[in-house]
């Protein structure tokens, strides 16, 4: 039986991060054209469609957002705008329509 010292378990012991990965996770400078990728640091330039679409993606993203946020403040005006008339609506409701779990219950009430 050999010793583990002389087993190969299948390991590259020259690894090498810049060859062995993938690129996948990489941030893109479009003023200089540049990407770096985020695990092996190594860099590149990007050709002028992908530039292109990384300015397209990019404001797509941006449009998003401020959409998002016109939708946002647009709940938060109407929330702050209709909350007395809603509570205004809720008091005369409460007058006409009293409810009854407001007030306290006693034994022979009880439905069970």
């Amino acid at each position: 039986m050999p010793h583990d010292e002389d087993y190969d378990y299948g390991y590259d012991d020259d690894y090498d991060s810049e060859r062995d990965c993938e690129h996948e996770h990489y941030e893109i400078d479009v003023c200089t054209g540049r990407a770096q990728c985020d695990y092996c640091s190594k860099s590149w330039h990007l050709s002028a469609e992908e530039i292109d679409a990384e300015l397209d993606r990019q404001a797509s993203y941006q449009e998003e957002c401020e959409r998002e946020e016109r939708r946002r403040r647009r709940r938060e005006f109407w929330r702050k705008l209709t909350l007395p008339v809603r509570w205004r609506v809720f008091r005369l409701l409460e007058r006409i329509w009293p409810r009854k779990s407001l007030s306290v219950l006693t034994d022979d009430e009880i439905p069970f």
